[in-house]
């Protein structure tokens, strides 16, 4: 199950490994001036908070016994004084720690989002698009405590308690070790709290990411619900998932709730010590009211460190866990790129050869999805692909652009080998339009201009003009200002692959691949693009991937494709002379017109 998946990712935990502490020190190295500063704020604030009992117990001891009141309120307002420096120390550590620790999750993110990009199409091909994503949301995002807070808290917490213990020992060691009888059974309930409590969580974590994906599932196949009557039903097993969920949520919240009472009763414990304990060691002079007064204080300070180095241990096992995967994805090397010594091809003519391509996307795959294809393309030419679905025809077009790299054989474009060139160069004098009408978030003028920037307006709509797609777009609510949605979200399929196929052409390729372009465009439409079709192909080398038989009429060469190998090559009249596979196919097409 996908969402199972999820969560082992979610909860794998895994020990601090030098590696993954090596690869997060190149990420902190540009930002170690304000993490430091950060540390030494963090141990002057450790001192600051040691220093409050310290005062209270001086304030006791020496001014109050005395029935000085100066002295009481020279203290008083040192303990001020110590307490507003304190927290606006507090103040400029927070803006600086998490200034770095953002900025050091934000050089993660970009890293990650720039090497997806490099990556090539058979990593997108076995790797679920949900995995992808989570190295860039959910892992860094569970790197933020870690990263920004981390080391602060670390330093914190083993300042405090050496401060806090050093200042006890100084006080009364004995009085200090009594104290100290309570920390195993502090540290044995914290260890089974945070297991059991980690458990707990879990179980919620599983049971509201099933609410979620149920919810989901059930938003995107409204359509189908409803279709076939389903609400009942879904609603059943949407409230079952539910009641299960809240149980998780009671029974976690027993558990952490719990713990909170064992620490103030072992803080409790702990007072009573020391009141018990330390009255008496008064009673023998061995002790000051105010520093039994300063001890109750530090007591306070002596239990948070501990708890709070059991999460931040727990913290940095998830945190290592989700480093891995992040790193491993950073480690993924493209399998096609760049070779050494790879130069820009240059201006193209717009000349495609394949020779002899054997091509499969599974190198342990037994079966070729191509074999043996052979054929070439001349400057100018529209060369359509025609055939059964899984022939090999998107395999074809996809090798062009060297999306994939064949085992064998050698595609070349003006008699170079596409793998001797940087793919920069190939991909910048090409345009492709898939069957899948891709829009990105923005306008409509945003969109087309995707692969130009810098093209003007004028020239965006001279270009929409000539492939008829102007009229169409006019026609939207606000023209070229139209807000796209996500992927397109709110326009049809036709209007989306006339803005797909005018961002092609404004893009100004020499080689331009239309894979199943056309294949889902209400008649009128498809009208309009045949004649623009017919006008923007020329003086390009154009790859038409089309189950519809009408498109390719007029191409130059068509290749029947069919189980991964040329079966047949032709002009249309010059195929359906031949009365072949083509003809035969034609006249099926044909059939179901009438």
């Amino acid at each position: 199950m996908a969402e199972d998946y999820q969560l082992d990712e979610e909860f794998a935990q895994a020990p601090l490994s030098k590696d993954v502490v090596r690869r997060l020190a190149r990420y902190l190295a540009p930002y170690k001036a304000g993490f430091i500063a950060g540390l030494l704020m963090e141990v002057v604030w450790v001192g600051s908070m040691v220093l409050g009992p310290h005062l209270i117990k001086v304030g006791i001891d020496k001014y109050i016994a005395a029935a000085s009141i100066s002295g009481v309120f020279m203290i008083a307002a040192l303990y001020a004084v110590n307490s507003i420096f304190r927290y606006s120390l507090v103040m400029v550590e927070i803006r600086v720690v998490a200034s770095c620790g953002q900025n050091v999750l934000n050089d993660l993110r970009n890293a990650v989002f720039e090497h997806i990009q490099r990556l090539s199409m058979r990593y997108f091909d076995r790797t679920k698009q949900g995995k992808i994503i989570a190295r860039a949301d959910r892992d860094i995002e569970a790197l933020e405590e870690i990263v920004t807070w981390g080391p602060v808290e670390f330093v914190s917490c083993i300042f405090c308690l050496a401060g806090v213990i050093t200042v006890m020992c100084i006080y009364n060691w004995r009085l200090f070790c009594a104290v100290s009888t309570t920390l195993p059974p502090l540290a044995v309930a914290s260890w089974i709290f945070q297991k059991k409590g980690l458990a707990a969580y879990r179980k919620v974590r599983e049971s509201l990411s099933r609410v979620t994906a149920n919810l989901a599932e059930n938003i995107c196949g409204v359509r189908v619900v409803q279709a076939f009557v389903r609400e009942a039903r879904n609603l059943s097993v949407f409230a079952r998932l539910n009641r299960k969920h809240v149980k998780n949520v009671v029974r976690a919240s027993f558990v952490w709730n719990s713990y909170t009472p064992f620490i103030n009763i072992t803080f409790v414990a702990a007072t009573s010590i020391i009141l018990i304990y330390g009255s008496s060691l008064i009673a023998r002079g061995q002790l000051q009211i105010g520093e039994l007064s300063a001890f109750i204080l530090l007591l306070g300070m002596f239990f948070w460190p501990i708890e709070d180095l059991t999460q931040l241990y727990h913290a940095t096992l998830s945190a290592t866990a989700a480093s891995e995967r992040i790193f491993q994805l950073l480690q993924t090397e493209p399998e096609v790129k760049d070779r050494p010594g790879a130069s820009p091809i240059g201006p193209i003519e717009g000349t495609v050869e394949f020779e002899n391509v054997y091509f499969k996307y599974d190198e342990g795959d037994s079966k070729w999805v191509l074999k043996g294809v052979s054929f070439k393309a001349l400057p100018g030419q529209t060369i359509a692909l025609v055939g059964p679905t899984g022939g090999g025809k998107t395999s074809i077009v996809s090798l062009i652009p060297r999306f994939y790299e064949p085992q064998r054989g050698c595609v070349r474009i003006d008699g170079i080998d596409i793998k001797d060139v940087t793919l920069r160069s190939l991909h910048n004098q090409m345009g492709i339009v898939l069957q899948e009408s891709f829009l990105f978030s923005g306008t409509v003028m945003e969109n087309l201009k995707f692969a130009r920037p810098d093209v003007s307006d004028e020239e965006v709509i001279e270009a929409a003009r000539a492939l008829g797609a102007h009229e169409v777009i006019m026609r939207l609510s606000e023209g070229y200002k139209t807000l796209v949605r996500e992927r397109g979200t709110g326009l049809s399929q036709g209007q989306r692959q006339l803005i797909c196929l005018t961002r092609a052409f404004i893009a100004n390729p020499k080689i331009l691949i239309l894979d199943e372009a056309t294949s889902s465009v209400d008649t009128i439409i498809e009208q309009t693009l045949q004649r623009a079709l017919k006008r923007l192909t020329q003086r390009r080398t154009s790859f038409v991937v089309a189950h519809r038989l009408s498109t390719i009429r007029d191409a130059d060469l068509v290749l029947v494709i069919e189980d991964g190998t040329v079966q047949e090559a032709g002009s249309h009249h010059q195929l359906m002379g031949r009365n072949g596979r083509y003809a035969r196919m034609y006249g099926e097409y044909v059939r179901r017109l009438r």
